[in-house]
């Protein structure tokens, strides 16, 4: 398969990674909620280990991983009314704001599966995204499972 193709997927989920580490940091610093501190803190861990794996992958094709947010992506046009709604300390915004950059990058995941699911240069590549998109669904059910928890107390 051609790496020039695995590569660039593969920097793009990590570019997904920053996005959402870089944001999550703010959000635990910003909110008072000891939850989502909880939360956010472990969505960042995990972040964090798929973007090592992710970029150990390109490195052994001699690439250079990509580092920090981008301007102007979906996670952080996302991140925008979560920050807002940190700064009026409106819980359901708060939560509704979480759950829409979880999706952002389940999507994106979800998008890589099924639209190059075939591009992958070895099936340990495959089985690592197929696992880190499990771990992303997971975290959007967390989010979606705390909303519940928090708004119905």
């Amino acid at each position: 398969m051609d790496n020039k193709k695995t590569v660039k997927i593969l920097k793009k989920l990590i570019a997904n990674h920053n996005d959402r580490i870089a944001c999550y940091e703010v959000g635990i610093t910003e909110t008072g909620e000891h939850e989502l501190k909880t939360m956010l803190t472990h969505f960042v861990q995990v972040s964090k280990k798929n973007k090592e794996e992710l970029s150990n992958e390109i490195r052994k094709t001699g690439g250079i991983p990509p580092d920090g947010a981008r301007e102007g992506s979906k996670f952080l046009i996302a991140w925008t009314d979560v920050k807002k709604a940190i700064d009026r300390n409106e819980l359901e915004e708060i939560l509704n704001g979480y759950e829409q950059c979880e999706r952002v990058i389940a999507n994106a995941y979800d998008a890589v599966l099924s639209d190059h699911e075939d591009e992958f240069s070895t099936e340990e590549q495959l089985k690592m995204i197929k696992a880190q998109q499990k771990m992303q669904n997971i975290n959007l059910r967390e989010v979606i499972d705390l909303k519940g928890a928090l708004l119905h107390k």
